[in-house]
């Protein structure tokens, strides 16, 4: 091949490098494009069913409050749907409390959010300086008294400005047992859920199922006509040690009482009239101010110590299954005995009957044991709470008697510590109903 000749196709392999080139280019080019393209539809598609979190709960929130304007009085839904962002909250503030906490506050437990903290939940200013209810949306925070507590953290509350008349927001106890929560509150999970509401002449139920086995009360029936603190003390044994008591005195408490609370395991009533050693298994002091001190050695404090340093206008006794298999003279001159310091001292006196439980053989013999307690307050100036229809927990089985388990609620997972707090609920209710 000559010279010329390979100049030729020297040339003509680069024009064609050339146009293989530029073709290779427009395709990329145009594959460019059309992934762009792609990319911006699938993106305008995406942002159709995308939804933005914070618009969504307020628009959530708002329809929730205006469902609730619009219902009925006795009205229900049993599976309301609803979504709330992670970092919400919806909070129900009942009538009677007012921002400064002088009518008290909400509180006491919520199972579903294993909430069973003794502090108070003021109402926020944002509802209002006035004594109705409200319902507001909050940032969510690490712990429930500190729940739409600041006024940057409150986005919005409806108020009885709204709602055409004062409405008191509350929970309940789970209808089918499982817990409950003592007041209405709905955390954010970036998931639809459902609520249970009912509407009634001047209160809204508002629970995570349905609650209407025991309406909560307002949290205000504690206190005097004359808006006077009562002083509380609670007496009791080692269930008063754990959530029970825990309940109890949260419910006192956030009526806006001072409370003080004094257990001690395995005692009797003769154990704070007598100044019995305390057991291994210790002693648990709760003060007013929401410290604790756990003693595990020394004596039980007198009873009539107690009422004279604490001074209280109500004494609310509690004893489990400790004077199980005493005879009834017994029984009746232990009670005799500590309900005679009580009402000496000018308070009144309220006992708990015993729980039911697996020292007993059966319903029969736990009920026997219930009447000799009963009869042995009846014969004092003390009013009786009957325990049986709250703590039907089933700790051997199928029932709730005839076995060796434990007898402490507290000590059966989170079921008995849900048992043990709708205990103190029904035991509150009925005290509040008597007082």
């Amino acid at each position: 091949m000559n010279k010329q000749n390979r100049v030729r196709m020297k040339i003509h392999s680069t024009k064609a490098s050339i146009q293989l080139s530029t073709e290779t280019v427009v395709k990329v080019v145009l594959t460019v494009f059309l992934l762009l393209g792609l990319f911006y539809v699938s993106a305008k598609l995406l942002a159709v069913f995308q939804t933005d979190e914070d618009e969504s709960t307020i628009r959530n929130f708002e329809q929730l409050a205006a469902t609730i304007a619009q219902m009925e009085e006795g009205a229900s839904l049993e599976s309301y749907p609803i979504y709330i962002a992670e970092e919400y909250a919806i909070v129900g503030y009942q009538s009677g409390v007012d921002e400064t906490g002088t009518f008290g506050a909400i509180g006491g437990s919520c199972t579903s959010y294993g909430i069973t903290s003794p502090y108070l939940n003021k109402k926020p200013e944002k509802c209002g300086v006035g004594e109705e209810g409200c319902l507001c949306l909050c940032k969510k925070t690490d712990e429930f008294a500190d729940l739409c507590q600041e006024n940057d953290e409150v986005f919005m509350c409806k108020t009885h400005d709204y709602f055409g008349g004062d409405l008191s927001f509350t929970g309940g106890i789970f209808s089918d047992g499982s817990g409950q929560c003592t007041f209405a509150l709905l955390y954010g999970n970036n998931k639809p859920q459902t609520l249970y509401v009912k509407k009634g002449e001047d209160d809204v139920r508002i629970c995570q199922k349905e609650c209407d086995n025991v309406a909560p009360e307002k949290s205000t029936l504690i206190s005097t006509e004359n808006e006077v603190e009562t002083s509380i003390l609670i007496i009791g044994d080692s269930q008063t040690m754990g959530p029970y008591g825990d309940e109890l005195y949260a419910s006192f408490k956030n009526a806006g009482n001072t409370v003080n609370m004094y257990s001690v395991c395995g005692a009797t009533p003769s154990y704070f009239t007598k100044g019995s050693s305390i057991p291994s298994c210790g002693a648990e002091y709760t003060y007013n101010d929401g410290t604790s001190d756990y003693l595990t050695s020394g004596t039980t404090p007198l009873l009539t110590k107690l009422i004279a340093e604490h001074a209280p206008t109500l004494v609310f006794v509690t004893f489990a299954s400790n004077m199980y298999g005493w005879s009834e003279t017994s029984i009746d001159n232990a009670i005799s005995t500590f309900a005679s310091e009580i009402t000496s001292s000018g308070a009144s006196c309220y006992w708990a009957g015993p729980p039911q439980g697996p020292r007993y053989t059966d319903l029969e013999t736990y009920q026997e044991y219930k009447e000799a307690i009963k009869a042995g307050v009846g014969k004092s100036d003390c009013t009786f709470i009957d325990s049986e229809d709250y703590t039907s927990f089933d700790f051997c089985g199928d029932t709730p008697f005839g076995c060796d388990a434990d007898p402490h609620f507290a000590n059966h997972g989170a079921e008995g510590k849900a048992a043990a707090q709708e205990w103190a609920a029904g035991i509150y209710a009925d005290f509040v109903s008597l007082y």
